[in-house]
């Protein structure tokens, strides 16, 4: 995982947010504001990984969401620096990840294509 992860997942959390589901976790203005220091605490927790697990580990909210007027859906959003730690380790393995998935040209799979963009935050590529 590199430092241009760690950026990229914070544009994107500051840019699109985490969820649709949950209200917009107010540590993510702390990312805004202080995106040098929540990269180095990333860098910290990528370094120290077995010890930040063990002391500070995941936690994350979980409910039960409406899914229109008659159905629900089991909801979880993770605590807001673990949900960017994951979202950088998904993005530096995001090529390899599209390599192996079937070719847009097949016309089969489409949604979410790997596809980021350092300037706009988007890890998805917005042409298809």
């Amino acid at each position: 995982m590199t430092r241009k992860d760690l950026e990229l997942a914070i544009e994107n959390v500051v840019s699109f947010g985490d969820t649709d589901i949950f209200p917009y976790p107010m540590e993510t203005h702390v990312f805004h504001d202080l995106r040098d220091r929540t990269v180095e605490l990333l860098e910290q927790i990528h370094a120290s990984f077995d010890t930040y697990l063990t002391t500070s580990p995941p936690t994350h909210l979980n409910a039960l969401s409406p899914v229109g007027h008659t159905g629900f859906r089991w909801s979880t959003q993770l605590d807001p620096i673990w949900n960017l730690y994951v979202l950088a380790a998904v993005i530096a393995l995001g090529r390899d990840i599209e390599a192996a998935r079937l070719p847009v040209d097949r016309q089969i799979v489409f949604s979410y294509r790997f596809d980021p963009d350092s300037t706009t935050g988007q890890i998805f590529g917005s042409r298809i």
